[in-house]
């Protein structure tokens, strides 16, 4: 266990910026363990019940599952939340690893998570008539998706350690969409996001989860960022005095 681990501020704290939708995921996760092994009990109890012909073994099962259950969740939520604290501690001290290598101006991470990326390669200076969307060429990888006040940071895991593989300003031609979909049989929504660059090529990341509000979080704190940047960017500037 590492000195962060072992401090419950730090795991408490790390424990709440992590996603409400991942959070209740880690807690239902644990629920259907503890489900299943009440299950699989229940059965046994009834199969032995109607075996030895004893009634009562059956009732004695009925009693104590909820004791099992309530065991089996506990075991398995007290292996979940510490290994959920442990990867995002980890996530977090490398994107902020990486944000003092390119120089960021803040290197305190405001909203972390886990998503799928795939990028797309496309000329953002035309329009949709002109040119359409081109279609994904590259394959889908898990990324952790580190979003700082003035910088968007995403970091994929291999053998080889943490890799950086987009980095680029949130308030400097970077734009980001969330297009939402009456259908509820269609895929998950995505968060799509696109640079400009100077050549006038631009470069589409889109990021998909499971867990929609976590994307919308990120938009609405992108948008909150370009808007405190753009406010900042028109305050006068206060020359100085010269005697």
């Amino acid at each position: 266990m590492t000195e962060d681990q072992s401090n419950p501020d730090v795991a408490t704290l790390t424990w709440q910026r992590v996603p409400a939708e991942e959070r209740k995921a880690v807690v239902a996760l644990a629920q259907a363990q503890a489900l299943g092994s009440c299950l699989t009990l229940l059965a046994l109890g009834a199969t032995a019940a109607w075996a030895l012909k004893m009634p009562t073994l059956l009732l004695a099962t009925g009693v104590i599952t909820p004791v099992v259950f309530q065991a089996i969740f506990t075991r398995a939520w007290t292996r979940a939340k510490p290994r959920a604290i442990a990867e995002y501690l980890a996530a977090e001290h490398t994107a902020r690893h990486f944000a003092k290598i390119l120089q960021a101006p803040h290197t305190g991470v405001n909203f972390l998570f886990r998503a799928t990326a795939e990028q797309a390669r496309e000329r953002l200076n035309d329009s949709e008539e002109s040119q359409p969307h081109k279609q994904p060429t590259s394959t889908k990888i898990p990324v952790w998706v580190s979003l700082f006040p003035e910088s968007l940071l995403m970091v994929t895991e291999g053998k080889d350690g943490a890799k950086l593989v987009f980095a680029h300003s949130t308030v400097n031609k970077f734009r980001s969409s969330l297009p939402r979909s009456e259908d509820e049989n269609t895929a998950p929504p995505a968060l799509i996001l696109e640079t400009e660059e100077h050549d006038g090529n631009g470069a589409q990341w889109i990021l998909s989860s499971p867990h929609p509000r976590t994307l919308e979080t990120c938009q609405e704190r992108i948008l909150m960022f370009a808007e405190q940047a753009q406010a900042q960017r028109s305050k006068p500037r206060r020359g100085l005095e010269l005697r």
